[in-house]
């Protein structure tokens, strides 16, 4: 009977994560306290990510958005929906 044990101090991984959060929050406050909306678009990858202040410029909440849409189909879905808003906030 054998036992390997593997040990590995994680401490810094986790210290530049929680830096790498604390600054990405900090930016969407500033964007969000400026209302500047915007969005981050990956090619590689085909996702997006929409800041909460772009959303709401669009009318909805940010939970009522996905931050992605790999094959456009949800795109197509997000350009129909702000066009019925907008028909709809007209009448």
């Amino acid at each position: 009977m054998s036992l390997a044990l593997h040990w590995q101090d994680i401490t810094e991984s986790h210290l530049k994560q929680d830096a790498q959060q604390e600054n990405e929050n900090s930016f969407e406050m500033l964007l969000d306290s400026l209302n500047i909306g915007f969005f981050d678009y990956i090619f590689g990858t085909q996702t997006v990510k929409f800041s909460r202040t772009w959303k709401r410029q669009l009318g909805y909440e940010p939970y009522e958005i996905e931050d992605d849409f790999p094959n456009g189909k949800k795109k197509k879905t997000l350009a129909a929906r702000i066009r019925c808003q907008r028909h709809a906030s007209f009448r």
